[in-house]
């Protein structure tokens, strides 16, 4: 799942995790980011280095790739190495193995059916970690002065209950 949301070009969150739980922390050390200014200011780190930092932290939201370029990767370096990887995997007798597949005339009465595999499949559905991430990634729209997150928020609020109801239903439970 990460390598694919990877391959697609964004960074799961989860990720951090992934490479702290093998040793290998994606995020420098505090002593890597040390920073020097010369003004006269006593406070560290300064209005001006921590300026800096939060300018990184911006570059680092709007391209979340320039943590690798920090390890020494390029993005198209991590990208090729996925791909490298993911095909690693694939043996000659899968790429030789031919699937039967009966013609599509046949098929079409069975279309809509989901099988007996459907109900292996799992989902966890639950509301998103931060309300309205996609208003708040985008920002204010430049075509009007409303605040449109605290009107839209008690309809997301819904939107999510009610989806939640709907999703676990069936199933008897309550998120």
């Amino acid at each position: 799942l990460y390598s694919a949301r990877l391959l697609a070009g964004e960074i799961p969150p989860e990720v951090v995790e992934v490479f702290e739980a093998v040793g290998a922390p994606l995020f420098p050390e505090a002593e890597a980011l040390q920073a020097s200014c010369t003004c006269p200011d006593w406070e560290v780190p300064c209005k001006h280095i921590a300026a800096l930092y939060y300018l990184l932290a911006d570059h680092f939201e709007e391209d979340p790739f320039l943590l690798f370029l920090l390890r020494g990767r390029s993005r198209s370096e991590v990208l090729a190495a996925l791909r490298e990887h993911r095909q690693v995997g694939v043996g000659k007798e899968e790429e030789e193995e031919e699937l039967e597949v009966p013609p599509l005339a046949q098929q079409l009465a069975n279309f809509w059916d989901t099988g007996p595999e459907a109900e292996q499949v799992g989902f966890r559905v639950r509301p998103p970690d931060t309300p309205l991430p996609h208003l708040r990634r985008l920002g204010p729209p430049p075509f009007t002065t409303l605040d449109l997150p605290s009107l839209l928020t008690p309809i997301y609020a819904t939107v999510t209950e009610e989806a939640l109801k709907w999703a676990y239903e069936e199933a008897g439970k309550t998120s």
